[in-house]
């Protein structure tokens, strides 16, 4: 009963006061892409974005198209036909201009986004995950027929004007003339006898080559002979690509290269790491995205690989921090920085390229920035946003390296000082089990083993106490709240609030169960509240929002989730395949009388604490219309209302009520605004 009470009153407490929308803006950066699927033709390399799409006509640099799109693309000649998976329903859209203009067309019913897309000169083909049927269209999606295939099958193909469908185990062929199919498979009993598994596959004329577990079959006749080599890779993705005169193979710390349709090949050996995801040809270009560094071309002349970000905008964002009006993103690629009242990016910083990506990454006021990659054992320290950086060598492990005005710590079990940019470092003399400081009402906070140490004076001195809450394992803060999530690894997560860091009240009804690796991963889960409610941003786990502790947290199915979150000047940022941000549009009040606004100052009340009536006052906006002014209690619950049609002279009736604290609520023409009212 208590759960159903609570989403009762979420319920109906939505269409009353109006939880904060999130409407989030891409911010033109950093560069890069993770995860990215290549797609092209004889004159473009695309890849997909979500917000864009961006096409390369060189193989060096990307040019945005702005118009949303999915990876559930295909490209036949100048036609694109592309997926979109964004709503409930999904919807068709085609281009055939490399993208410039859309239509859009009708899908089958049925279909769900992890099918298959391709086309061809006879129409286009769409398939379901794990399915038996192929649906077909010659009209770009106006008509649609189904043809069945011999079994379920996983991915669908298509080489050389010729339908393909591939399982686990077996591979297929379709004449689209007699609409018959035949049975290609490689003999993959003879090789893999306890594991049967096609991964991938490429056809060129007559030549068919397979990956299946450890080998690369090869066959010249159309499927009738075979012959295989052993091979090696770790990739889930894509590990064959073909440009006009190679077939390229993504092994397991190399790439392979064949010229004579795998019979032969050799190693290009690539100091990229990770492997790359995804691998395409644009004409005689191999391009290859990988999951952190964007994307990458390989110069065979040079027999090098180079990054190839150039124009991208979506480079996979680990960690953020703010300092002197930038905001730093930690990459898969590298530190870059966003100047706020400029809206610019810098160029990548000069630090040495990660062997994984940059996970670490603080900043100050006075322009200073500390950035590692969590794996090598040092960090980087710049003075001068970026401009110079010095190597720092600590002689202790770290996890986490953070600046707190011209101190640098650094955690690990145990808390590290250096007064002199990373020079010389003092050890604390107490375990910690956290790994950031926290402010919280002008005091630094680090978690304990079963304690909570806290400072009056940025670090220098500490203090501790011991808390009720069993094993803390990581801390947050934000205005007048602190948060943290206990667990001893055994059990769930548990989230935790107190007002003043001492007492705790259990706060995670609604919640899913955190990730453990999503905490000690992403840096920066973020809580903060508005005037009307409480909300918890997840990273991976998702957005929830809660109207206050004594209420279940209830899921708000944001489209965007990040790997951090910054709150700047009631904005948040977020980051993730690239940077977005969303103005709060109810700013949190923090003491009695504070104005929570909309998009304006609307109205301020006297007196504040108050016995009987409130008197209203519109700030010097136009207000037309009539003036709708309703009252909650600190649950949510509405008790009255009252509508003026007179800007002067208002006055709210609070007689009878019990003494405490409630939010008057004003709707006018320029917007809704709350203030929080106290009454005596």
């Amino acid at each position: 009963m208590k759960n159903l009470k609570g989403f009762l009153l979420i319920i109906f407490f939505l269409p009353q006061i109006g939880f904060t929308q999130f409407s989030w803006e891409h911010l033109s950066g950093p560069p890069g892409s993770a995860y990215s699927r290549i797609f092209s033709n004889d004159n473009y390399a695309f890849i997909p974005e979500g917000d864009f799409l961006y096409r390369s006509a060189d193989g060096i640099s990307w040019e945005k198209i702005n118009h949303k799109v999915s990876d559930f693309m295909c490209v036949y000649g100048d036609t694109i036909v592309n997926i979109l998976t964004e709503a409930a329903n999904l919807s068709l859209q085609h281009s055939f201009d490399q993208g410039e203009n859309w239509l859009s067309g009708n899908l089958p019913s049925g279909l769900s986004p992890t099918g298959g897309l391709v086309m061809c000169s006879h129409g286009v083909y769409i398939s379901n995950d794990h399915d038996s049927i192929i649906y077909k269209s010659n009209d770009l999606g106006i008509n649609w027929d189904s043809i069945m295939t011999p079994e379920t099958f996983t991915h669908l193909s298509v080489f050389d004007d010729t339908i393909f469908i591939s399982s686990d185990t077996m591979l297929w062929r379709f004449n689209e003339i007699d609409e018959s199919w035949s049975a290609i498979t490689p003999p993959l009993s003879e090789y893999v006898p306890n594991y049967k598994m096609i991964d991938d596959f490429v056809v060129v004329d007559s030549h068919i080559i397979v990956y299946a577990f450890d080998f690369l079959f090869h066959s010249h006749d159309y499927g009738m002979h075979w012959d295989s080599i052993e091979a090696f890779a770790s990739n889930p993705y894509d590990q064959l690509a073909l440009t006009e005169d190679a077939i390229y193979f993504n092994g397991f710390g190399s790439i392979l290269r064949s010229y004579d349709y795998g019979h032969h090949w050799d190693t290009i050996v690539t100091e990229f790491y990770p492997q790359p995801a995804h691998l395409n040809g644009l004409r005689n270009i191999l391009l290859g995205s990988t999951y952190d560094s964007g994307v990458f071309r390989w110069e065979d002349t040079a027999g090098l690989t180079f990054e190839n970000n150039q124009g991208l905008e979506h480079g996979r964002i680990i960690n953020l921090a703010y300092g002197a009006g930038k905001i730093w993103a930690a990459c898969g690629n590298g530190i870059f920085a966003y100047d706020i009242s400029a809206a610019t990016w810098t160029d990548k910083m000069q630090l040495p390229p990660s062997p994984l990506e940059y996970q670490i990454i603080s900043a100050n006021d006075e322009g200073w920035v500390v950035a590692a990659d969590d794996y090598s054992g040092d960090f980087f320290f710049s003075d001068n946003q970026g401009i110079s950086w010095d190597t720092i060598s600590p002689d202790f492990d770290f996890v986490n390296v953070q600046l707190e005005g011209d101190l640098i710590f650094a955690f690990y079990s145990r808390l590290y000082r250096s007064a002199d940019k990373g020079q010389h470092w003092d050890t604390l003399d107490f375990p910690i089990r956290g790994n950031e400081l926290l402010t919280f009402q002008g005091k630094k906070y680090v978690l304990g083993h079963g304690k909570m140490f806290y400072s009056n004076d940025n670090g220098m001195t500490w203090e501790s106490y011991t808390i009720s809450v069993p094993d803390p394992y990581s801390l947050y803060a934000f205005e007048n709240n602190m948060y943290l999530v206990s667990s001893d690894l055994s059990s769930d997560p548990v989230l935790y609030v107190s007002p003043d860091g001492f007492v705790w009240t259990k706060a995670d009804e609604g919640l899913p169960e955190i990730e453990y690796f999503n905490l000690w991963y992403y840096h920066h889960p973020l809580f903060f509240r508005d005037a009307t409610a409480h909300y918890a941003f997840l990273s991976n786990d998702g957005h929830f929002i809660s109207t206050d502790f004594s209420s279940p947290w209830m899921d708000m199915e944001a489209s965007l989730t990040g790997n951090d979150y910054l709150i700047i000047d009631n904005t948040i940022y977020l980051g993730s395949e690239g940077l977005y941000k969303s103005v709060i549009e109810n700013p949190y009040i923090t003491a009695v009388g504070d104005i929570y606004k909309n998009a304006h100052d609307l109205f301020t009340i006297a007196p504040n604490p108050a016995d009987d009536f409130i008197q209203v006052t519109i700030t010097d906006v136009e207000v037309d219309g009539a003036l709708q002014f309703s009252l909650y209690d600190s649950k949510g619950d509405h008790l009255k209302s009252q509508t003026s049609n007179n800007a002067e002279n208002i006055r709210f009736d609070i007689q009878g009520l019990p003494s405490g604290i409630y939010l008057l609520q004003a709707r006018t023409s320029e917007g809704t605004g709350v203030v929080k009212v106290m009454k005596n």
